[in-house]
């Protein structure tokens, strides 16, 4: 009889064991959050000024002349990029420059997005942001962008200053071309490029 207690308790002991040992392999540390980062979700992200390298967040070597925007950084208005310098530009350079950026911005932002009966420009016409959280808000937007609304939110990486987010490729235009800023505590204008 002795035997069989000894057995029974032996597997009891292995079968409590068991959950506690599957759980815990199944279960994975997260990630150490580096300095100058922040946690969104299951994801960390660098603070604006900093980039990623590895695990890691890195300060962005600005040269002058030029400002940070999220993980990168520009040339100021007036400068041109020249390797890791922003460099005066000529008088030529501007105002080829500017004719540049307004042939770029007409002809792109008059469009229809592909599949949709609304532009760029209406996204800016009938779209703000409303700031909910410290990081996160909604687009409210009118008429015929509901559907922008319904499928874009808003992150804030550098308050007052904003990414657009959209679930879904139909809106990828909207995510990779409109910003946000902040003109209150809590509305923004949508501006795209």
């Amino acid at each position: 009889m002795k035997p069989l207690i000894a057995a029974v308790a032996v597997l009891v002991g292995i079968t409590a064991l068991l959950p506690y040992s599957a759980h815990s392999q199944s279960q994975q540390a997260p990630d150490p959050v580096p300095a100058n980062a922040q946690v969104v979700g299951n994801a960390w992200y660098c603070n604006s000024g900093f980039r990623r390298v590895g695990n890691a967040c890195v300060a962005l070597d600005v040269p002058v002349n030029a400002q940070v925007v999220g993980n990168a950084w520009y040339c100021n208005s007036g400068f041109r990029r020249a390797g890791d310098a922003c460099v005066e530009m000529t008088p030529e350079e501007i105002l080829a420059q500017q004719r540049l950026a307004i042939a770029i911005r007409a002809s792109g932002l008059n469009e229809n997005l592909e599949g949709q009966s609304f532009s760029l420009r209406d996204v800016e016409r009938r779209c703000e942001a409303y700031k909910y959280s410290d990081r996160y808000g909604d687009l409210e937007c009118r008429g015929e962008l509901r559907a922008v609304q319904r499928r874009c939110e808003v992150y804030f990486y550098d308050p007052p200053n904003g990414e657009i987010e959209c679930r879904g490729s139909e809106f990828r235009a909207v995510e990779r071309r409109c910003t946000v800023t902040l003109y209150s505590d809590r509305y923004g204008d949508v501006s795209c490029r």
